[in-house]
């Protein structure tokens, strides 16, 4: 019945694609976050839902009549590096130790940026691009929420899991998540105006919270922190905040059993960890082989067996990166591996970008918001990334390119504000010229210009 159902969704959203070709970015989005069709089992799961809804999309672009806004691709300095860095990756996977992983591999990572380009080139509203963080925010907020009623009722004993067969099936890769969609979670509850969303997202943070914590990742715990941190530093109402997160804090330490806190205590105690061991080993892997092979690295998933007995490390039980910091390292060489740096780090620039561009502008209050939330969440992926091999996932990428979009809509409407200014200006000097026949131009200062000025994303 689940699979049914989720089937007659994403065939249903087909119509409102091909009028609207940014639905379709937003159905790939939900797709590829909450995997529903995994959730519901059944025929579905092996549907190639994400490639049909993104056939459509490309068809809707030619067909649509959608156009309301200039559609074109803002050229920042993230989106040129990363385009960059696209073709250094299909360069490394000509040289990949196992060149026939590393062709899946690449052709996942291409069909992931696509999607990253295509929401550059569809998504160009204030509209549309908080309907692009609502679809991120409930897709993976859906497995916060089950997950923290679950650890709720289970008093924390048990750890709480992703979706089996996505980048977050595991413990540790939806906790990182988790927090990284808190910020966002933070950010729509700012923006609201019901009381009653206000207080439902405040609920929906905290189940989220519960759940990256009842999931046991070391990792995810390390960055909530700062997350958290970061978020009362930011607002407004510091103290009220800081008292709610204190009483939460205090009320999950008295109520979490033993063995999470016996986790927890493994943090400082790494050389005796075997876990953390492991990754010790895959990182001076990732070392070695960038040494060697500075500009081609090992290829995607040079991470095997096979590759670490060539470089003497005869493990029994070989590792991924677990780091995106050494993913990219062994993979793409030191040069990959600075140029996903770059990605990052400019990306995060873009978001100061933002706040100045927004400035104390009421109307652009919503655009300082989410770049500051957005920001926090890039340093917790920083914090959190540094333990676990996830560097080709979407969701960063997603939260680089909306820090773009929103800079490149508050660019366009301070253009236009300008032009609005430069035109009333004009207006002005020409009734002075013109005092004979003032009739001629009643529009002016209080017609025309304040009805533009007024516009608003």
């Amino acid at each position: 019945m689940k699979a049914i159902l989720v089937v007659m969704l994403v065939l249903g959203s087909i119509p409102f694609i091909l009028s609207r070709p940014y639905i379709g970015l937003l159905v790939g989005a939900w797709i590829g976050y909450m995997s529903p069709h995994r959730f519901a089992g059944g025929f579905a799961t092996t549907l190639p839902l994400a490639l049909l809804i993104a056939a459509i999309t490309v068809v809707a672009i030619f067909i649509s009549k959608d156009k309301e806004q200039e559609r074109k691709i803002p050229w920042a300095p993230p989106v040129i590096v990363l385009a960059v860095f696209i073709a250094w990756m299909s360069m490394t996977t000509q040289f990949a130790f196992e060149p026939a992983l590393a062709k899946i591999e690449w052709e996942r990572v291409l069909k992931i940026q696509f999607a990253i380009f295509l929401t550059l080139y569809l998504i160009n509203t204030k509209f549309k691009l908080n309907l692009l963080v609502w679809t991120i925010v409930l897709s993976i907020g859906f497995y916060g929420v089950k997950g923290g009623i679950f650890a709720a009722a289970t008093g924390g004993n048990y750890r709480v899991w992703g979706p089996p067969g996505t980048f977050i099936e595991g413990n540790n890769e939806l906790a990182i998540a988790l927090v990284l969609i808190i910020p966002l979670v933070r950010y729509l509850q700012l923006q609201a105006t019901n009381k009653w969303m206000k207080m439902g997202l405040m609920g929906f943070l905290g189940l989220c919270t519960l759940a990256v914590i009842a999931s046991y990742s070391r990792g995810a715990f390390i960055s909530l922190v700062p997350a958290f941190l970061m978020m009362i530093f930011f607002s407004k109402h510091r103290k009220v905040l800081f008292l709610v997160v204190a009483i939460g804090s205090v009320g999950a330490l008295f109520a979490l059993p033993d063995q999470w806190f016996d986790r927890m205590n493994t943090i400082s105690t790494e050389e005796e960890d075997e876990s953390m061991q492991g990754r010790y080993d895959a990182w001076y892997l990732a070392y070695w082989v960038a040494k060697d092979h500075p500009f081609t690295g090992g290829g995607y998933r040079m991470f095997t067996q096979k590759t670490y007995e060539k470089y003497d490390h005869h493990v029994d039980n070989f590792r991924d990166a677990h780091s995106i910091y050494f993913e990219t390292m062994g993979e793409h060489g030191f040069v990959g591996f600075f140029l996903y740096l770059a990605v990052n780090f400019l990306g995060f620039l873009t978001g100061f970008k933002v706040r100045k561009l927004a400035g104390t502008k009421e109307e652009y209050a919503w655009a300082k918001d989410l770049a500051i939330m957005l920001q926090i969440a890039m340093v917790c992926w920083a914090i959190g990334g540094a333990f676990k091999g996830m560097a080709y996932w979407d969701l960063p990428y997603h939260y680089i390119v909306i820090l773009v979009i929103a800079e490149s809509i508050l660019k366009r409407e301070r253009e236009k504000e300008e032009l609005v200014e430069d035109g009333a200006v004009a207006l002005g000097d020409q009734s002075e010229e013109a005092e004979p026949e003032p009739e001629r131009f009643t529009g002016g200062k209080f017609g025309i210009s304040k009805r533009k000025k007024s516009k608003k994303i």
